[in-house]
């Protein structure tokens, strides 16, 4: 017979040494006791449950209570180690929760930050913009008052213009007429210069003939008066000749 020591300071004495648990090799009574297997291979497989008939049933009740001590103890410790687990996961939340609240503050802050940033630029937008309008607007302003006064300084040249166009078209419709009468008073002119002209040429021709009888009626007065006169000379006389430098040319 064998002898161990159950946890709890009880010696049981078996009828063999103790059993172990089959393809594993550890103790009955070890730290990797694994009793469903135990009970599964060993008690129920192979039938050696008749190991433990030499226990008395104070020693079966200790060797029970051990192992619900064992368990109590194995129970508290996986309890502690969940715990232990959950305040590990309960204090990495914390942190989550802690950095997520701290983002989102940074976020609020960058947001705050953005807003006014915005609400900034907006305002220097709108400034600018009103002081465009301003500026473009005395620009126009000036610009339409130049075009006003332009309009208006045409507009009295355009007046003095027509006012001009209208004494010349006046004057024009005088000289058209006064032309058109000074044509028919030509027109009248030529027509008596034409028949004073058919008038003056007997005239022309009777004062030509008087004019060539007088003067050689004169010639021959002067050979009666100078009659030693040369009558060569005298032949040198004649009516288309005319005197220049006191010569007869």
């Amino acid at each position: 017979m064998g002898e161990f020591i159950v946890d709890g300071g009880v010696t049981v004495q078996t009828a063999g040494p103790p059993p172990a648990v089959v393809g594993i090799g550890s103790s009955v009574w070890g730290s990797t006791f694994d009793p469903a297997a135990f009970v599964e291979n060993t008690l129920l497989g192979a039938g050696d449950s008749a190991r433990f008939d030499s226990l008395t049933t104070a020693e079966l009740r200790n060797l029970a209570l051990s192992y619900e001590v064992k368990g109590t103890v194995l129970t508290h410790l996986l309890s502690a180690r969940r715990d232990k687990e959950i305040l590990e996961a309960n204090s990495k939340v914390t942190r989550a929760e802690q950095a997520v609240s701290d983002a989102e503050r940074t976020i609020a802050e960058i947001k705050k930050q953005w807003v006014d940033e915005v609400d900034r630029l907006k305002r220097t937008h709108r400034e600018a913009l009103a002081e465009m309008r301003g500026a473009h607007g005395r620009e126009i302003a000036g610009l339409q008052k130049k075009h006003a006064d332009e309009k208006a300084s045409l507009r009295a040249k355009a007046a003095i213009l027509e006012a001009e166009v209208t004494t010349l078209e006046v004057l024009r419709n005088n000289l058209i007429v006064s032309l058109t009468q000074s044509r028919k008073d030509i027109s009248e002119l030529e027509e008596d210069v034409d028949e004073l002209e058919e008038t003056n040429i007997p005239l022309k021709q009777s004062m030509a003939d008087k004019y060539v009888d007088g003067f050689w009626s004169s010639i021959e007065q002067v050979k009666i008066l100078f009659p030693e006169l040369d009558p060569d000379v005298l032949a040198q006389v004649d009516v288309m000749k005319r005197i220049k430098d006191g010569k007869l040319i």
